[in-house]
Protein backbone atom coordinates (compact mmCIF):
# COMPACT_ATOMS: atom_id res chain seq x y z
CA UNK A 1 0.00 0.00 0.00
CA UNK A 2 1.34 3.14 -0.99
CA UNK A 3 1.71 6.30 1.54
CA UNK A 4 0.58 9.18 0.93
CA UNK A 5 3.09 12.35 1.39
CA UNK A 6 2.08 15.21 4.00
CA UNK A 7 1.69 17.54 1.61
CA UNK A 8 -0.93 15.40 -0.69
CA UNK A 9 -2.70 14.93 2.63
CA UNK A 10 -3.17 18.62 2.90
CA UNK A 11 -3.73 19.47 -0.52
CA UNK A 12 -6.54 16.98 -0.68
CA UNK A 13 -7.72 18.38 2.46
CA UNK A 14 -7.65 21.77 1.46
CA UNK A 15 -9.79 20.70 -1.47
CA UNK A 16 -12.21 19.00 0.64
CA UNK A 17 -12.66 22.52 2.61
CA UNK A 18 -13.06 24.44 -1.00
CA UNK A 19 -15.59 21.80 -1.67
CA UNK A 20 -17.75 21.67 0.94
CA UNK A 21 -18.03 25.63 1.13
CA UNK A 22 -19.10 25.59 -2.23
CA UNK A 23 -21.89 22.91 -1.62
CA UNK A 24 -23.23 24.55 1.49
CA UNK A 25 -23.34 27.94 -0.90
CA UNK A 26 -26.28 25.74 -2.36
CA UNK A 27 -27.88 24.65 0.13
CA UNK A 28 -29.96 26.31 2.01
CA UNK A 29 -31.32 23.55 4.17
CA UNK A 30 -27.66 22.18 5.35
CA UNK A 31 -26.16 25.92 4.95
CA UNK A 32 -28.54 26.64 8.51
CA UNK A 33 -26.88 23.50 10.31
CA UNK A 34 -23.30 24.44 9.35
CA UNK A 35 -22.63 27.98 7.37
CA UNK A 36 -20.07 28.55 4.87
CA UNK A 37 -18.58 30.70 6.84
CA UNK A 38 -18.22 28.77 9.73
CA UNK A 39 -16.71 26.05 7.56
CA UNK A 40 -14.05 28.96 5.96
CA UNK A 41 -13.32 29.87 9.61
CA UNK A 42 -12.43 26.18 10.02
CA UNK A 43 -10.01 26.32 6.79
CA UNK A 44 -8.26 29.53 7.85
CA UNK A 45 -7.62 27.47 11.37
CA UNK A 46 -6.12 24.59 8.74
CA UNK A 47 -4.14 27.18 6.77
CA UNK A 48 -2.17 28.31 9.67
CA UNK A 49 -1.17 24.86 11.25
CA UNK A 50 -0.08 24.01 7.92
CA UNK A 51 1.85 27.34 7.17
CA UNK A 52 3.17 27.02 10.93
CA UNK A 53 4.95 23.73 10.09
CA UNK A 54 5.31 23.73 6.66
CA UNK A 55 2.89 20.61 6.02
CA UNK A 56 1.73 21.89 2.59
CA UNK A 57 5.19 22.23 1.31
CA UNK A 58 7.76 19.30 -0.44
CA UNK A 59 11.65 19.42 0.25
CA UNK A 60 13.41 20.49 2.55
CA UNK A 61 11.23 22.99 4.35
CA UNK A 62 8.57 20.56 4.26
CA UNK A 63 6.95 18.80 7.18
CA UNK A 64 7.46 15.40 5.75
CA UNK A 65 11.21 15.97 5.70
CA UNK A 66 11.38 17.21 8.90
CA UNK A 67 9.56 14.40 10.19
CA UNK A 68 11.72 11.74 8.68
CA UNK A 69 13.54 10.42 11.96
CA UNK A 70 10.30 10.99 14.38
CA UNK A 71 8.12 7.67 12.25
CA UNK A 72 5.75 8.11 15.58
CA UNK A 73 5.03 12.06 14.68
CA UNK A 74 4.63 11.24 11.27
CA UNK A 75 1.75 8.58 11.79
CA UNK A 76 -0.02 10.57 14.03
CA UNK A 77 0.06 13.39 11.48
CA UNK A 78 -0.66 11.08 8.77
CA UNK A 79 -3.85 9.43 10.67
CA UNK A 80 -5.49 12.89 12.02
CA UNK A 81 -5.37 14.41 8.05
CA UNK A 82 -6.75 11.00 6.91
CA UNK A 83 -9.51 11.35 9.61
CA UNK A 84 -10.03 15.08 8.76
CA UNK A 85 -10.49 14.16 4.77
CA UNK A 86 -12.72 11.42 6.07
CA UNK A 87 -14.65 14.05 7.77
CA UNK A 88 -15.15 16.76 4.89
CA UNK A 89 -15.69 13.86 2.42
CA UNK A 90 -19.02 12.64 4.26
CA UNK A 91 -20.24 16.00 5.07
CA UNK A 92 -19.82 16.52 1.44
CA UNK A 93 -21.94 13.53 0.31
CA UNK A 94 -24.68 15.13 2.71
CA UNK A 95 -24.88 18.32 1.44
CA UNK A 96 -24.67 17.30 -2.25
CA UNK A 97 -27.51 14.63 -1.45
CA UNK A 98 -25.16 11.72 -1.92
CA UNK A 99 -25.75 10.13 1.18
CA UNK A 100 -29.27 10.54 3.48
CA UNK A 101 -28.16 11.73 7.20
CA UNK A 102 -29.41 9.41 9.93
CA UNK A 103 -31.22 12.67 11.46
CA UNK A 104 -33.19 12.76 8.56
CA UNK A 105 -33.98 9.12 8.27
CA UNK A 106 -37.81 7.55 8.77
CA UNK A 107 -38.60 4.68 11.21
CA UNK A 108 -38.58 2.51 8.11
CA UNK A 109 -34.97 3.01 6.92
CA UNK A 110 -34.13 2.33 10.40
CA UNK A 111 -33.55 -1.89 11.45
CA UNK A 112 -35.21 -1.54 14.75
CA UNK A 113 -37.62 0.65 16.60
CA UNK A 114 -35.62 2.92 19.39
CA UNK A 115 -36.41 2.54 22.91
CA UNK A 116 -38.03 4.94 24.70
CA UNK A 117 -36.55 7.71 25.71
CA UNK A 118 -33.41 6.76 23.54
CA UNK A 119 -33.40 10.04 21.36
CA UNK A 120 -33.39 12.04 24.30
CA UNK A 121 -30.72 10.49 25.46
CA UNK A 122 -28.38 10.72 22.23
CA UNK A 123 -29.41 14.37 21.92
CA UNK A 124 -28.05 14.99 25.59
CA UNK A 125 -24.47 12.88 24.69
CA UNK A 126 -23.62 14.26 21.08
CA UNK A 127 -22.29 17.35 20.04
CA UNK A 128 -24.92 18.31 17.09
CA UNK A 129 -28.19 17.09 16.86
CA UNK A 130 -27.53 16.65 13.41
CA UNK A 131 -25.09 14.58 11.49
CA UNK A 132 -23.50 17.56 9.75
CA UNK A 133 -23.38 19.17 12.78
CA UNK A 134 -21.48 16.57 14.50
CA UNK A 135 -19.44 15.94 11.56
CA UNK A 136 -18.44 20.00 11.70
CA UNK A 137 -17.41 19.46 15.21
CA UNK A 138 -15.29 16.14 14.41
CA UNK A 139 -13.47 18.79 11.98
CA UNK A 140 -13.16 21.13 14.15
CA UNK A 141 -11.59 18.83 16.93
CA UNK A 142 -9.58 17.16 14.50
CA UNK A 143 -8.06 20.82 13.56
CA UNK A 144 -7.46 21.42 17.18
CA UNK A 145 -5.62 18.14 17.84
CA UNK A 146 -3.15 19.10 14.32
CA UNK A 147 -2.61 22.18 16.69
CA UNK A 148 -1.31 19.99 19.83
CA UNK A 149 0.67 17.61 17.67
CA UNK A 150 2.50 20.94 16.45
CA UNK A 151 3.49 21.85 19.74
CA UNK A 152 4.80 18.25 20.51
CA UNK A 153 6.86 18.65 17.34
CA UNK A 154 8.50 21.97 18.33
CA UNK A 155 9.14 20.94 22.29
CA UNK A 156 11.02 17.86 22.28
CA UNK A 157 12.58 16.15 25.83
CA UNK A 158 14.68 18.32 27.60
CA UNK A 159 17.79 15.94 27.10
CA UNK A 160 17.93 16.82 23.47
CA UNK A 161 17.64 20.63 24.46
CA UNK A 162 20.63 22.80 23.62
CA UNK A 163 22.03 26.13 23.18
CA UNK A 164 21.75 28.05 19.94
CA UNK A 165 23.06 31.27 18.49
CA UNK A 166 20.91 33.99 16.29
CA UNK A 167 23.56 35.55 14.42
CA UNK A 168 22.26 38.38 11.57
CA UNK A 169 22.85 41.58 11.14
CA UNK A 170 20.81 44.65 12.18
CA UNK A 171 23.65 47.26 13.86
CA UNK A 172 21.62 50.17 12.15
CA UNK A 173 19.48 50.05 15.38
CA UNK A 174 22.55 49.67 17.40
CA UNK A 175 22.82 53.50 17.41
CA UNK A 176 18.90 54.36 17.81
CA UNK A 177 18.78 51.83 20.68
CA UNK A 178 21.85 52.81 22.71
CA UNK A 179 20.70 56.16 22.44
CA UNK A 180 17.08 54.94 24.11
CA UNK A 181 18.93 53.40 27.18
CA UNK A 182 21.39 56.55 27.50
CA UNK A 183 17.88 58.99 27.18
CA UNK A 184 16.00 56.19 29.85
CA UNK A 185 18.70 55.92 32.32
CA UNK A 186 20.95 58.85 31.99
CA UNK A 187 22.93 57.68 35.12
CA UNK A 188 24.07 54.11 33.50
CA UNK A 189 27.33 53.31 33.14
CA UNK A 190 29.23 54.08 29.50
CA UNK A 191 30.04 50.54 29.10
CA UNK A 192 26.69 48.94 29.93
CA UNK A 193 24.20 51.40 28.32
CA UNK A 194 25.74 50.33 25.36
CA UNK A 195 25.49 46.51 26.31
CA UNK A 196 21.65 47.10 26.62
CA UNK A 197 21.57 48.84 23.93
CA UNK A 198 22.99 46.37 21.77
CA UNK A 199 20.80 44.00 23.47
CA UNK A 200 17.93 45.36 22.66
CA UNK A 201 18.86 45.60 18.68
CA UNK A 202 19.29 41.32 19.37
CA UNK A 203 15.55 41.42 19.81
CA UNK A 204 14.43 42.96 17.16
CA UNK A 205 17.06 40.54 15.46
CA UNK A 206 15.15 37.47 17.12
CA UNK A 207 11.61 38.70 16.32
CA UNK A 208 12.41 39.88 12.64
CA UNK A 209 14.44 36.35 12.32
CA UNK A 210 11.21 34.36 13.64
CA UNK A 211 8.74 36.47 11.54
CA UNK A 212 11.01 35.72 8.30
CA UNK A 213 11.39 32.23 8.79
CA UNK A 214 7.36 32.07 9.26
CA UNK A 215 6.89 33.54 5.94
CA UNK A 216 9.53 31.32 4.11
CA UNK A 217 7.66 28.03 6.03
CA UNK A 218 4.00 29.42 4.86
CA UNK A 219 5.03 30.12 1.41
CA UNK A 220 2.23 28.83 -1.05
CA UNK A 221 -0.57 28.66 1.83
CA UNK A 222 -2.98 30.61 -0.21
CA UNK A 223 -3.14 28.51 -3.25
CA UNK A 224 -3.92 25.43 -0.59
CA UNK A 225 -6.88 23.34 -2.44
CA UNK A 226 -6.23 25.22 -5.72
CA UNK A 227 -3.29 23.35 -6.71
CA UNK A 228 -0.53 20.71 -6.00
CA UNK A 229 2.79 21.83 -3.98
CA UNK A 230 6.04 21.58 -5.71
CA UNK A 231 9.46 20.33 -4.44
CA UNK A 232 11.49 23.31 -4.02
CA UNK A 233 15.08 23.22 -4.32
CA UNK A 234 16.79 26.52 -2.25
CA UNK A 235 20.41 26.60 -1.57
CA UNK A 236 20.18 27.53 1.78
CA UNK A 237 17.40 24.39 2.78
CA UNK A 238 19.95 23.07 4.94
CA UNK A 239 22.28 25.34 6.01
CA UNK A 240 22.59 29.20 7.80
CA UNK A 241 23.02 31.82 5.32
CA UNK A 242 26.56 33.73 6.03
CA UNK A 243 25.47 36.65 8.52
CA UNK A 244 27.92 39.02 9.93
CA UNK A 245 28.32 38.82 13.73
CA UNK A 246 26.66 41.04 15.89
CA UNK A 247 26.02 38.55 19.13
CA UNK A 248 24.81 35.86 20.84
CA UNK A 249 21.61 34.91 22.17
CA UNK A 250 20.70 32.24 24.59
CA UNK A 251 17.86 30.45 23.30
CA UNK A 252 16.53 27.07 23.74
CA UNK A 253 16.49 24.55 20.98
CA UNK A 254 12.83 22.99 21.40
CA UNK A 255 12.15 22.83 17.78
CA UNK A 256 12.31 20.01 16.00
CA UNK A 257 12.10 22.35 12.96
CA UNK A 258 14.85 23.51 10.68
CA UNK A 259 14.85 27.56 11.86
CA UNK A 260 18.18 28.05 11.07
CA UNK A 261 17.71 29.58 7.69
CA UNK A 262 18.06 34.11 8.15
CA UNK A 263 17.20 36.96 6.07
CA UNK A 264 18.99 40.34 6.50
CA UNK A 265 16.59 42.17 4.65
CA UNK A 266 14.51 45.13 5.90
CA UNK A 267 13.18 45.06 9.27
CA UNK A 268 9.59 46.03 9.33
CA UNK A 269 8.79 44.66 13.03
CA UNK A 270 9.94 47.86 15.29
CA UNK A 271 8.14 51.14 15.24
CA UNK A 272 7.98 51.83 18.17
CA UNK A 273 8.24 55.54 18.72
CA UNK A 274 11.48 56.34 20.06
CA UNK A 275 10.20 60.29 21.57
CA UNK A 276 7.21 59.10 23.35
CA UNK A 277 8.98 56.06 24.92
CA UNK A 278 11.43 57.60 27.36
CA UNK A 279 9.56 58.40 29.87
CA UNK A 280 6.56 56.49 29.57
CA UNK A 281 5.99 52.39 30.76
CA UNK A 282 5.97 50.06 28.55
CA UNK A 283 3.41 47.55 28.86
CA UNK A 284 3.27 43.60 27.66
CA UNK A 285 0.85 43.47 24.74
CA UNK A 286 -2.46 42.24 25.47
CA UNK A 287 -3.37 38.56 25.11
CA UNK A 288 -4.37 38.02 21.83
CA UNK A 289 -8.73 37.77 21.55
CA UNK A 290 -7.95 34.17 19.09
CA UNK A 291 -6.91 33.09 22.79
CA UNK A 292 -10.38 33.23 23.85
CA UNK A 293 -11.54 31.24 21.23
CA UNK A 294 -9.29 28.42 20.41
CA UNK A 295 -7.48 26.58 21.95
CA UNK A 296 -4.28 26.61 20.44
CA UNK A 297 -3.05 30.00 18.50
CA UNK A 298 -0.35 30.95 16.68
CA UNK A 299 1.49 33.61 18.47
CA UNK A 300 1.86 36.79 16.36
CA UNK A 301 5.74 37.36 18.06
CA UNK A 302 7.43 34.32 17.79
CA UNK A 303 4.45 32.04 15.48
CA UNK A 304 5.24 29.38 17.62
CA UNK A 305 1.39 27.62 18.63
CA UNK A 306 0.55 27.85 22.06
CA UNK A 307 -2.40 26.81 24.30
CA UNK A 308 -1.40 29.64 26.86
CA UNK A 309 -5.34 31.13 28.05
CA UNK A 310 -4.11 33.33 30.90
CA UNK A 311 -2.21 36.92 31.29
CA UNK A 312 0.40 35.98 33.69
CA UNK A 313 0.98 32.95 31.31
CA UNK A 314 1.02 35.05 28.41
CA UNK A 315 3.16 37.49 30.22
CA UNK A 316 5.92 34.87 30.63
CA UNK A 317 6.17 33.76 27.16
CA UNK A 318 6.07 37.49 25.46
CA UNK A 319 9.52 38.04 28.06
CA UNK A 320 10.61 34.33 27.03
CA UNK A 321 10.72 35.56 23.41
CA UNK A 322 12.33 38.80 24.58
CA UNK A 323 14.78 37.19 26.33
CA UNK A 324 15.25 40.51 28.53
CA UNK A 325 18.31 39.71 30.94
CA UNK A 326 22.15 40.47 30.63
CA UNK A 327 24.59 40.73 32.93
CA UNK A 328 25.25 44.07 34.08
CA UNK A 329 29.28 43.48 35.15
CA UNK A 330 31.26 45.15 33.53
CA UNK A 331 34.37 42.16 32.91
CA UNK A 332 31.90 39.25 32.40
CA UNK A 333 33.59 36.62 29.62
CA UNK A 334 29.95 36.17 28.54
CA UNK A 335 28.41 39.87 27.95
CA UNK A 336 26.41 39.74 25.19
CA UNK A 337 24.45 36.17 26.21
CA UNK A 338 20.77 37.31 26.64
CA UNK A 339 18.47 35.16 29.17
CA UNK A 340 14.96 34.32 29.13
CA UNK A 341 14.54 33.90 32.29
CA UNK A 342 14.84 36.22 35.47
CA UNK A 343 16.01 33.53 37.75
CA UNK A 344 18.73 32.47 34.99
CA UNK A 345 19.99 35.48 34.72
CA UNK A 346 20.51 36.36 38.43
CA UNK A 347 21.95 32.89 39.23
CA UNK A 348 24.67 33.95 36.81
CA UNK A 349 25.10 36.90 38.50
CA UNK A 350 25.63 35.76 41.80
CA UNK A 351 27.59 32.45 41.14
CA UNK A 352 30.21 34.37 38.15
CA UNK A 353 30.33 38.11 39.64
CA UNK A 354 28.60 38.09 43.26
CA UNK A 355 30.67 34.99 45.38
CA UNK A 356 33.28 36.17 47.73
CA UNK A 357 36.74 34.08 48.95
CA UNK A 358 37.19 34.68 52.66
CA UNK A 359 40.63 33.96 53.82
CA UNK A 360 40.53 31.50 56.48
CA UNK A 361 43.85 31.87 57.60
CA UNK A 362 42.99 34.51 60.53
CA UNK A 363 43.22 37.60 58.31
CA UNK A 364 39.53 37.15 57.12
CA UNK A 365 39.80 39.44 54.26
CA UNK A 366 37.00 39.12 51.36
CA UNK A 367 38.30 38.99 47.96
CA UNK A 368 35.77 39.60 45.11
CA UNK A 369 37.52 37.09 42.62
CA UNK A 370 39.28 34.10 42.91
CA UNK A 371 42.93 35.37 41.01
CA UNK A 372 42.95 38.32 43.64
CA UNK A 373 42.27 35.54 46.65
CA UNK A 374 45.31 33.10 45.15
CA UNK A 375 47.94 36.06 45.39
CA UNK A 376 46.49 36.55 48.87
CA UNK A 377 47.09 33.07 49.97
CA UNK A 378 50.64 32.67 47.83
CA UNK A 379 52.28 35.42 48.97
CA UNK A 380 50.78 35.71 53.08
CA UNK A 381 50.16 32.19 53.74
CA UNK A 382 52.40 30.01 51.29
CA UNK A 383 52.41 27.00 53.32
CA UNK A 384 48.66 26.33 52.55
CA UNK A 385 49.00 28.07 49.46
CA UNK A 386 51.25 25.42 48.08
CA UNK A 387 50.43 23.82 44.07
CA UNK A 388 48.84 20.40 45.54
CA UNK A 389 46.70 22.43 48.34
CA UNK A 390 45.10 25.72 46.64
CA UNK A 391 42.24 24.05 44.99
CA UNK A 392 41.17 22.49 48.28
CA UNK A 393 41.34 26.02 49.90
CA UNK A 394 39.85 27.78 47.34
CA UNK A 395 36.65 25.47 47.62
CA UNK A 396 36.69 25.93 51.40
CA UNK A 397 37.20 29.29 51.47
CA UNK A 398 34.49 30.57 48.65
CA UNK A 399 31.25 31.99 49.99
CA UNK A 400 27.91 32.90 48.32
CA UNK A 401 26.41 36.60 48.89
CA UNK A 402 24.04 36.88 51.68
CA UNK A 403 20.54 37.89 50.03
CA UNK A 404 20.20 40.12 52.75
CA UNK A 405 23.68 42.47 51.75
CA UNK A 406 22.85 45.56 50.82
CA UNK A 407 24.02 46.91 47.10
CA UNK A 408 23.53 49.48 44.48
CA UNK A 409 21.93 48.82 41.27
CA UNK A 410 24.19 49.56 38.44
CA UNK A 411 21.45 51.08 36.63
CA UNK A 412 19.72 54.23 38.89
CA UNK A 413 22.41 53.54 42.10
CA UNK A 414 19.50 52.61 44.55
CA UNK A 415 20.67 51.36 47.74
CA UNK A 416 19.05 47.65 48.17
CA UNK A 417 19.53 44.14 49.07
CA UNK A 418 20.63 41.43 46.89
CA UNK A 419 16.76 39.69 47.08
CA UNK A 420 15.16 42.97 46.17
CA UNK A 421 17.41 43.97 43.70
CA UNK A 422 16.87 40.53 41.59
CA UNK A 423 13.26 41.82 40.89
CA UNK A 424 14.14 45.81 40.90
CA UNK A 425 16.98 45.28 38.08
CA UNK A 426 15.22 42.76 36.57
CA UNK A 427 12.42 45.26 36.07
CA UNK A 428 14.61 47.93 34.21
CA UNK A 429 15.56 45.43 32.08
CA UNK A 430 12.37 44.08 31.01
CA UNK A 431 11.33 47.89 29.84
CA UNK A 432 14.15 48.03 28.09
CA UNK A 433 13.48 44.80 26.66
CA UNK A 434 9.70 45.96 25.43
CA UNK A 435 10.94 48.92 23.13
CA UNK A 436 11.84 46.01 20.79
CA UNK A 437 8.22 44.81 20.34
CA UNK A 438 6.53 45.56 17.00
CA UNK A 439 3.56 49.29 17.77
CA UNK A 440 1.19 46.92 15.92
CA UNK A 441 1.16 44.83 18.84
CA UNK A 442 -1.74 46.05 21.41
CA UNK A 443 -0.63 47.22 24.86
CA UNK A 444 -2.13 45.94 28.01
CA UNK A 445 -1.65 46.19 31.54
CA UNK A 446 1.43 45.10 33.05
CA UNK A 447 0.53 44.44 37.17
CA UNK A 448 1.20 41.30 37.67
CA UNK A 449 4.73 39.98 38.32
CA UNK A 450 4.47 36.54 36.01
CA UNK A 451 8.00 36.33 35.37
Amino acid sequence: METLHLSSQVTDCGGGFLSLVEALKHAPHFATQTSPGKVNDEFDRFKIWAGNVAAHRKGRRSLEYRLRDAEHLKNEAQNLLTALQESLNHGLSIVKGERVPWDEMSDSDTDSEPEAGSSEIKAELLVGDTELKQIFAAIRDTITCLFRLSMAIRDPAPNTQSGSTIIVDKSYFEHYDIEHVKEKLPGCDKDLTERLGRAISARRQYLNYREEHHRKLTKGIEKLGFEEPKTEHTANSTEASPMPKLLSVSKDANEVMDDKVMDDGDDGLSQTSYATSINATLKVPSLPRVAQENECYECPLCFMILSIRTKPAWKKHVYRDLHPYCCTFKHCTTADRLYDSRRAWFKHEMEAHRTLWQCIEGCEKDFSSERDFVEHAQQVHPEVATKDAISILKRTSIRSANSMQHTNCPICNESLSLHALQKHLGRHQEQLALFALPASVDDADDDDDAN
